[in-house]
């Protein structure tokens, strides 16, 4: 971990939403009573089936934006469909928003550089051309560190060391190769857009995700081989010519010959064995890792971007209301509303976050379930009309 630049604490809280109710009602339930119990119970369920119905016609806007683009669609290839597709730059800016939302952070292009130059610590090295994608964005979302047992040179290869790498726990990719010459839909040409959603990403792993990669052979196991490989076939060839010499025999020179091939093809056949298990260890380790693809991972980011969104908005607004109910004259201002809710977090549920209550409060404004007064500071309006105002947001969203 010392070889990559320490992060910076997330804004994603991971911890499901279920577990982060439990958590308040069991810190608060002997400051509300059983009418409060019962309206913020409430207030947790019908918060929910706004940011559900709230997702669902976002979801929708963005995978008909991408349906043109995807692989799985005849769209890209076939003049079905009438009307123009949405330009690919509209994808990108409504992807990011999506991933934003999600607490993701976009990879920057030091970095990229930086963990294509890793090595594998699975004995798996591959390379890619990342100039031959028109289009290409890389999304993470939690840095962590994850350990595994291997033998190493240092031990001699004699037995298991602990190595200690640095993963992303989501990871976001989307590639574009530029547009080829057949013609889609309304004389426009198309590229598919592909997109992958991955978990537990070791940093150095990160030019496996990629299409057309190609698997190399380390310099290691390149000398090994030639170690082997070679002193083998010297050895068999200075015996086949030795056989050759000394025959006479028609039969006997074919013979010697044939050992001689057969030398050589056990050598050559060792180089692709290798290459074999490089290649199954890539299968292996990337089915492992994936989540989704193109449409399934564009639902799924959205109900993490959904978790997301309705944690943030429930942490603001239930500090607000218990601050109030504890002491209503004394003001609370974003920053101290900050420091509870990350202490909160912290003690509860052991959870190192850098909550951004800017994001939380303004859904709560956007909601008017809050007032941020220059006199009076913030303050969270009471249960039963915020129960009554997410009622009615609610349904507004349906059709």
């Amino acid at each position: 971990m010392s070889n990559y630049p320490q992060e910076p604490l997330e804004h994603c809280i991971p911890t499901s939403v279920e577990v982060l109710i439990e958590a308040l009602e069991q810190a608060f339930q002997n400051r509300l009573s059983p009418q409060q119990q019962a309206e913020f119970r409430i207030f947790c369920q019908r918060l929910q089936w706004y940011y559900r119905a709230n997702q669902t016609s976002e979801l929708e806007t963005v995978r008909s934006i991408y349906l043109p683009y995807a692989p799985e669609s005849l769209q890209h290839q076939l003049d079905s469909a009438p009307g123009q597709p949405e330009p690919a730059g509209k994808l990108d800016d409504a992807l990011s928003g999506i991933l934003r939302k999600a607490n993701f952070i976009e990879l920057s292009e030091h970095d990229l550089n930086q963990a294509l130059t890793k090595t594998s610590p699975h004995g798996v090295e591959v390379s890619i051309d990342i100039d031959q994608y028109e289009t290409l964005m890389i999304w993470y979302r939690g840095l962590d560190t994850s350990s595994h047992s291997q033998r190493t040179l240092r031990s001699l290869y004699i037995k298991k060391t602990q190595i200690t790498v640095p993963i992303y726990r989501k990871l976001f990719l989307l590639v574009q190769k530029p547009q080829p010459d057949s013609v889609g839909t309304a004389g426009k040409a198309l590229a598919p857009v592909h997109i992958k959603l991955f978990r537990d990403i070791p940093l150095s792993d990160l030019e496996m995700l990629f299409p057309d990669t190609r698997v190399k052979i380390r310099l290691f196991d390149k000398l090994k081989l030639s170690v082997t490989g070679g002193g083998g076939t010297v050895a068999g060839a200075a015996t086949g010519l030795g056989k050759l010499s000394a025959a006479v025999d028609p039969v006997a020179i074919v013979m010697a010959i044939g050992g001689f091939a057969a030398i050589v093809w056990r050598q050559v056949s060792k180089i692709f064995s290798q290459r074999t298990k490089y290649l199954m260890n890539l299968s292996r380790r990337l089915y492992f890792y994936n989540l989704d693809n193109n449409l399934g991972a564009i639902t799924h980011l959205a109900d993490m971007a959904r978790g997301e969104e309705l944690k943030e908005a429930l942490l603001a607004y239930s500090f607000l209301l218990f601050h109030q109910l504890e002491d209503a004259e004394t003001p609370v201002d974003r920053k101290a509303l900050d420091e509870r809710i990350e202490k909160f977090l912290s003690r509860e549920l052991g959870l190192q976050v850098d909550f951004d209550v800017d994001d939380g409060l303004n859904k709560l404004l956007h909601l008017t379930l809050v007032e941020d007064n220059t006199d009076k500071g913030l303050a969270a309006c009471p249960l039963h009309e915020a129960n009554f105002l997410l009622s009615e947001a609610w349904q507004a969203l349906l059709p």
